[in-house]
């Protein structure tokens, strides 16, 4: 009795360590879990997208890409991620690869061409647009890309480069100028009608003239090579020439620096520059469309920087009156701490008769709020008179979509470390609830022990539908259905989320109701929610009703569900209801009535019941409470056996084969199975399994039932045993078991080829149950 009751001591003091990291990872679970269903939506948004997507950690490491981004390197998705970014370069690319990253860490954003290589090693140019994001601290944490495969356009380019001699003549006649210079200006060649535009009457007439003189505003010159020295090359930029006989005329420019040599080509614009001034003079026409303009529109004086005019959708960006814009300063729109470098900008503008690129920033709101803009601003005239042209685009839905996706790599990260948890605690939980079980089933207890092993199986089981929770958050929960009642999960979930309440609950359960096929872990956490958020709406306490009942679906009487038989469970609370309005949205992702709510909860349940081919309903009225009504597919078959006696567990004889990499997995089960009546046998990967499964049956003992984990390390996991032991005995019976239970193989278990499904953790009358049902298969 002593040895036993120092065994006992040591399972409660084994118990009570289990019930602190039970409550410590409830706790993380309510910080974290409902962040993990945001993933889904941003990364269906990205799939859609034709151009390669990634975002990926600091240190390049793969957090998620779309299929276009998988494809053009010649992978599939579930390949790479998890993958290092140096899988897509060579070593000779690297160099330029680390120089994008230096300016992705220094400026925020990079953008430009970059050489992949693709699976078969061929390697291929893109075109990459990188942003840096950063965690709520303004730290940097990963990096947002996206990537097109330029391979068409830069052969297009190297042909027209190597065949500059067959184009010579298309060159000489083509409708634009065309020129070749250094970067100094000295020209080797122009076409006759960059000659031409210039008035002049040879090439070796305008040869002789300093390029220099050429320019209307000498400072043009300057911006130009500016320009081109700092990106290599110029498109669309526009400037102003002279002529041989000193007129003045406008032209477009297109421009590429390579090697010191300048090449570009020239469109005449005058005539359209001259109709967009006569449109600017017009003030019939501009008003229409400053007026009608979606983009907010500000006229500034460039003396003294105070507005003279605003469009309306300026009014609605800067929520303000036209009356109240007119005669702010420019600075007074903006934050204090960006007023500074506003005052330089168009100080700029006017001064340097520039235009600014687009640039985002940020304006003040008169409530203090600040919002996201991207702002581009430069010197037109009206009526003769010179006015600054500012163009406000409001990006505040695009930066709340980069603050989203900012997520991403703590969520991905969560997901992960989700999962893992999940799959160790089962291991452990395997273990502590086979040894509990045995110990009730074996042991001569007084009323107190039996009562503490008791209490020890049902904390043991509460934790296990704490990891179905962790993995449901980490990669979506596929059901792993089985036969249940409902009323007794329904009151364990009832009386669970309302411990420490000063609400109660009272059921109205139908002698008669019926089972319904399910994910027994998966609905207690609809119930959970929906028990929880009952007690929220009754802050001062009250009564939450549950009730079940069977009822008859008609075709076309309900359209969200299939005709058939269901089981309707209701849940009712005496708050003060949903007003109408919000009625339509309550299942929407990241609707939320609550201060510190994050809208998760029901969109959760709702996709639960959904997939488990049930819908979920909710009626309520403002003062009368409100009722959640959950309809789920009724069934027929026989429940699971509950708890059974010892005598009344299935036993069996033969020899059974257990591969688990975790020591105490196999010893546990292997105990549970010897009390059986079983022979048992171990092994720690799918090698030595294979081993000795034809060991076996070159001896003539063959093993009757195989159970493997199926994440073992190594070569052959459990998906890939089951093919070897095929191989070797097509009679083979196999059990799959796995703390992984959101695996497709562990809902699908037959498809990949095998007999019977065990989820850790388990109990014995779990283990010889589904022994007892695949041998019976046989």
């Amino acid at each position: 009795m002593k040895a036993k009751n120092e065994t006992m001591a040591q399972l409660i003091e084994e118990l009570e360590n289990l019930r602190e990291r039970n409550r410590e990872l409830e706790e993380w679970v309510a910080r974290r879990g409902q962040e993990m269903d945001r993933l889904e939506l941003i990364f269906r948004a990205a799939e859609q997208s034709t151009e390669g997507m990634a975002i990926v950690d600091l240190e390049g490491n793969l957090l998620f890409l779309n299929k276009a981004f998988a494809s053009m390197h010649g992978y599939g998705p579930e390949e790479l991620v998890g993958k290092n970014l140096s899988i897509f370069h060579t070593p000779e690319q690297m160099q330029s690869v680390d120089a994008a990253n230096l300016e992705l860490r220094k400026t925020g954003t990079f953008s430009g061409e970059i050489w992949h290589a693709r699976r078969d090693g061929t390697v291929f140019p893109t075109l990459m647009q990188n942003s840096l994001f950063r965690d709520s601290e303004g730290n940097p944490i990963g990096m947002i890309g996206t990537v097109g495969d330029i391979t068409e356009l830069k052969q297009t380019e190297e042909a027209l480069q190597e065949s500059e001699k067959n184009y010579r003549n298309l060159v000489d006649n083509a409708l634009v100028g065309i020129f070749r210079r250094d970067i100094e200006g000295d020209v080797f060649y122009v076409n006759q009608v960059f000659v031409s535009m210039l008035e002049y009457d040879s090439v070796e007439e305008l040869r002789a003239v300093e390029f220099a003189d050429v320019y209307k505003n000498p400072g043009d010159r300057g911006r130009f090579v500016e320009v081109l020295k700092e990106k290599g090359k110029v498109v669309g930029h526009e400037l102003r020439l002279l002529t041989k006989t000193g007129k003045t005329k406008s032209f477009l420019l297109n421009g590429m620096l390579e090697d010191g040599i300048v090449s570009g080509m020239m469109m005449d614009i005058t005539e359209r520059k001259a109709m967009e001034e006569e449109l600017l003079q017009n003030e019939e026409r501009n008003r229409a469309v400053f007026e009608g303009s979606l983009d907010a529109i500000l006229l500034a004086a460039p003396e003294s920087g105070e507005v003279i005019d605003a469009n309306p959708a300026a009014s609605q960006l800067f929520s303000r009156s036209r009356r109240e814009i007119i005669g702010l300063r420019q600075t007074e729109l903006y934050p204090l701490r960006l007023r500074q470098g506003v005052t330089e900008a168009f100080a700029r503008i006017v001064n340097e008769r520039d235009q600014d690129e687009p640039t985002e920033t940020t304006i003040l709101c008169p409530d203090g709020t600040e919002r996201p803009v991207e702002v581009m601003a430069h010197i037109i005239q009206i009526d003769g008179r010179l006015v600054v042209y500012q163009e406000f685009r409001d990006i505040w839905v695009r930066k709340r979509m980069e603050q989203e996706l900012g997520n991403i790599q703590r969520l991905q990260s969560l997901g992960v470390l989700a999962g893992g948890i999940a799959h160790d605690f089962n291991n452990i939980l395997t273990a502590i609830l086979a040894n509990v079980s045995m110990a009730r089933l074996y042991g001569e207890f007084d009323d107190d022990i039996s009562q503490m092993l008791a209490d020890a199986e049902k904390a043991s089981l509460r934790a296990k539908g704490l990891t179905q929770q962790l993995l449901t958050f980490s990669k979506g929960g596929v059901p792993i259905k089985k036969t249940v009642r409902i009323s007794a999960f329904l009151q364990e979930s009832a009386a669970f989320a309302l411990s420490g309440s000063n609400a109660r609950c009272e059921y109205l359960i139908t002698d008669d109701i019926r089972r319904v096929e399910a994910d027994e872990g998966q609905l207690i956490q609809v119930f959970q929610n929906l028990v929880i958020n009952a007690d929220q709406a009754m802050p001062e306490g009250g009564v939450v009703k549950i009730r079940a009942e069977n009822v008859r679906i008609k075709e076309d009487e309900r359209r969200a569900l299939k005709e058939g038989d269901y089981v309707k469970i209701s849940v009712q609370d005496q708050g003060s209801g949903i007003p109408e309005e919000q009625l339509s949205k309550i299942f929407d992702p990241f609707f939320t009535t609550k201060e510190r709510g994050r809208g998760l909860g029901l969109a959760i349940a709702f996709s639960i019941v959904n997939r488990h081919g049930g819908h979920m309903e909710v009626e309520s009225a403002p003062g009368r409470g409100t009722a959640f009504h959950v309809y789920l597919p009724a069934s027929d078959t026989p429940a699971e056996p509950g708890e059974v006696a010892h005598d009344e567990l299935p036993r069996g004889e033969g020899r059974v084969l257990v591969v688990d990499d975790e020591g105490i997995v196999r010893r546990s089960a292997g105990e549970v199975l010897k009390r059986l009546g079983y022979e048992v046998g171990s092994a720690k990967d799918g090698k030595e399994g294979i081993e000795l499964y034809e060991k076996a049956m070159e001896e003539g003992r063959p093993f009757r039932v195989v159970i493997t984990d199926l994440t073992i390390p190594g070569e052959l996991g459990g998906k890939k045993m089951v093919g070897k032991l095929r191989e070797l005995d097509p009679d083979a019976k196999v059990i799959v078991s796995s703390g992984y239970s959101e695996d497709p193989v562990m809902s699908r278990f037959r498809e990949h080829g095998f007999d019977g499904v065990l989820a850790k953790p388990y109990k014995v009358a779990d283990l010889a149950a589904v022994i007892r049902k695949v041998l019976e298969e046989m």
